[in-house]
């Protein structure tokens, strides 16, 4: 492996570790309200669910076990990401152990495959200086920032 080839992956390598960061940090937030769902969820089902207030307490189970499953999305927005950079560091070893194909095309599998703006960001900063430049789609106007505090949905 020349010094080139090394360089490249020291970056692949980069930039799927920090890609499994921000898989870990995007669900952090999302574990803790689970977390806490299902702290709520156990004081709920303590109570004495055929008391006077049977009804009002039923209906706080039920809105409780909602607000449990949907802090749940985050497993499989984690699951998806950490897949793609499984098939990142696939398509790395295959480049590695044969002629065929670059970098840039295991660079530009993974950004396709990624959920967000904010995960091709991160990717292009550990790769090379014009990846970015290059995943933007061209026409006529200017660059459009994002507005600060502007979110990815999924």
């Amino acid at each position: 492996m020349n010094e080139e080839q090394s360089r490249e992956l020291a970056r692949v390598l980069d930039a799927a570790s920090e890609q499994i960061g921000l898989a870990l940090l995007d669900s952090h937030s999302a574990v803790e309200r689970l977390g806490d769902s299902l702290e709520r969820l156990a004081a709920l089902l303590a109570k004495d669910l055929a008391g006077p207030d049977a009804a009002r307490e039923i209906a706080e189970l039920r809105a409780e076990m909602a607000r449990a499953v949907t802090g749940l999305q985050f497993y499989d927005r984690m699951t998806q990401h950490l897949s793609h950079v499984r098939e990142y560091l696939a398509g790395t070893v295959d480049q590695l152990s044969s002629a065929a194909g670059t970098f840039e095309d295991v660079n530009k599998r993974l950004a396709d495959r990624l959920l967000s703006d904010t995960h091709r960001i991160h990717l292009g900063r550990n790769l090379a200086v014009d990846f970015i430049n290059s995943r933007r789609p061209s026409g006529g106007g200017g660059e459009r920032a994002a507005a600060q505090g502007d979110i990815d949905l999924f």
